[in-house]
């Protein structure tokens, strides 16, 4: 299984990325953790409710 020495380089570019790319990946995965954590709230509300007042 032979690696070619362009793809370990190319892992080691991503590792230096500059450190503004790392802060704007980190925030984009924040906002995406934080709009799951919404769409939880908002289902176990609902649950919540449909416990509470069953529809039939």
């Amino acid at each position: 299984m032979a690696v070619s020495r362009q793809s370990i380089s190319r892992c080691d570019r991503v590792d230096e990325a500059s450190p503004m790319l790392k802060v704007f990946i980190s925030m984009i995965s924040q906002t995406k953790i934080q709009d799951y954590q919404q769409q939880i709230q908002y289902a176990r509300i609902k649950a919540n409710v449909l416990i509470k007042y069953p529809r039939n």
